[in-house]
This record gives structure tokens, sequence and C-alpha cells, in this order.
């Protein structure tokens, strides 16, 4: 038992070492690319974006989901997901992104 109490303070001292001296995003920095989603592509996803079934059989009732013009946070457009009760397909909209 001793053992493994000293095995587990090692690791957690080699990874606070480690990760000293790193470049930390600060919290005001925004990784996102387009965030406001005012960069429409043809297929109507905002630029630098995708978006992914990730629930549901390909058939069954899904979601809707677009780009509003009507509701926004920051900028002019928002996005939103609409679904009812018996909706058994959902989707997400993600992107990649890279701490600085």
């Amino acid at each position: 038992m001793r053992v493994y109490a000293a095995l587990v303070v090692l690791v957690a001292a080699a990874t606070m070492v480690a990760s000293c001296g790193q470049k930390k995003p600060r919290y005001d920095t925004n990784l996102l690319s387009n965030g406001s989603f005012e960069q429409v592509g043809r297929d109507g996803l905002p630029r630098g974006w995708s978006i992914e079934n990730f629930r549901g059989p390909e058939d069954a009732f899904a979601a809707r989901y677009g780009v509003d013009e009507q509701v926004a946070e920051d900028g002019e457009r928002s996005w939103f997901f609409q679904a009812d009760p018996n909706t058994k397909r959902f989707f997400r909209l993600s992107q990649e992104v890279e701490s600085a």
C-alpha cells in the first residue's frame, strides 16, 4: 500500500513539473473560429464547423437545426437545434480547436 501511495505522489509530482512553463491560454482568449456564425457556407453550416449525427438510426425522425438570424448572443447570428419529444435522431455542431 505504501508503494502504491508513493507511486501516485511521484506521478503527480512528475505531471506538475512537466506542465510548468507551458504557455496557457488566457481566459478571455476565444479559441473558436467563426464563433458567432457570421460566415455561412453554401451547405448552410457555419464555416469552420461540422455537424455530425451522434445518436439514432438514419431513417429516424430528426431534430431541425440551422443558423438563426433573429436571435444573437455575440455577433449577428446564433445556432439552434429544435426537436419534439418524439425525436429519435440528434446531431452535434462541433469544431476542433488548438489550445494556445
